[in-house]
């Protein structure tokens, strides 16, 4: 059991999606970390807020200005702080409280963490969620992929293209999805069941992202077909769980149910591709025509699964509600 540190994004507070995919990225990656039995404490702006899969997380905040986002920056734009920001409080906080922990995870797009990787004492890492933008960021990256090339790690190949790097990067791009996909079947089991699914859906991601990392020097073709017969896998015991007892209470996840079985097949059609064509899937920038296509529905389906499950959660409330206007708890009557 490890103690971590997870930095949030000093552009906007958790909870209000003003850090856009970072928040998500967050959320995802402390629920993986409780999972597990980390401890996990999360540093975040005042008035954020954590999801119920993150109870078990510590939420400490700092007051402040929000930091200047670089993608809304030039390429030429020189470092910026401004009075009051939040993002040195943040490191601040980090550095005076760093013995409490055994590693530091940075989730912000911002230069300070990133030159303060080697005075840390506490190993202190970084999941880069932007590509290349600005030449001062591209400049504080690449220094701590030549000095301390593992303490980054990136979403896709193509964004870590994007640096110079020492070494071959670390890709969570396919171990965050795998994430996500077994945070949703959590959620599935929760709505129907009243309870947490099977502990071993979570118990099996270290595994996936260790097979992630062994996979890193196969070739473009293969993984690709590894990965697409994982993700429905992952995806069917959801599919079954609604189609067994889920879909007469709320008629949204059939369309869940629907969507989610469309993606599997997508993906199972990407995988079949790949390892019969395996010309069309040597450059992940330039894929042919039919794993565009199969990655297209499959994305466009998880899409889908998604806004019908939150259909489905405002079916359930409107219900309950709609129970508790007409019965009377007392006595019983309608």
């Amino acid at each position: 059991m490890s103690r971590v540190l997870v930095v949030s994004t000093p552009v906007g507070v958790l909870g209000s999606g003003g850090g856009g995919g970072v928040e998500l990225t967050a959320t995802a990656i402390v629920a993986g970390l409780l999972g597990r039995g980390h401890r996990v404490t999360v540093l975040a702006g005042e008035g954020s807020g954590l999801p119920a899969s993150c109870a078990g997380a510590r939420l400490e905040t700092q007051p402040g200005v929000d930091q200047p986002s670089w993608q809304h920056l030039d390429a030429a734009a020189p470092i910026t702080i401004p009075l009051n920001a939040r993002l040195p409080r943040f490191w601040q906080w980090a550095l005076d409280q760093q013995e409490q922990f055994d590693v530091i995870l940075n989730l912000g797009y911002d230069w300070l963490p990133f030159w303060l990787t080697p005075y840390c004492a506490t190993p202190l890492c970084h999941l880069v969620s932007m590509g290349s933008v600005a030449a001062v960021m591209d400049g504080a990256i690449a220094a701590v992929g030549q000095r301390h090339p593992v303490r980054l790690a990136f979403h896709t190949r193509s964004q870590a293209a994007e640096f110079p790097l020492a070494g071959a990067p670390i890709v969570l791009g396919n171990g965050l999805v795998c994430l996500g996909l077994a945070l949703h079947a959590q959620a599935l089991h929760c709505l129907l069941c009243g309870r947490a699914g099977p502990k071993a859906v979570m118990q099996v991601q270290p595994a996936i992202w260790l097979a992630l990392v062994l996979m890193l020097d196969w070739p473009q073709h293969q993984r690709t077909a590894l990965l697409s017969l994982a993700y429905p896998a992952l995806l069917a015991p959801g599919v079954w769980l609604i189609l067994r007892r889920g879909w007469r209470t709320e008629r949204a996840l059939l369309a869940v149910a629907l969507t989610m079985g469309l993606a599997m097949a997508a993906l199972l059609v990407r995988a079949l591709h790949a390892m019969y064509q395996p010309g069309d899937d040597g450059d992940p920038m330039q894929a042919g025509v039919g794993q565009a296509l199969t990655f297209l529905v499959a994305f466009v389906c998880l899409l889908g699964a998604g806004f019908s499950f939150v259909l489905a959660v405002s079916e359930r409330v409107a219900q309950q509600i709609e129970d508790g206007a007409t019965h009377d708890g007392l006595t019983g009557c309608w």
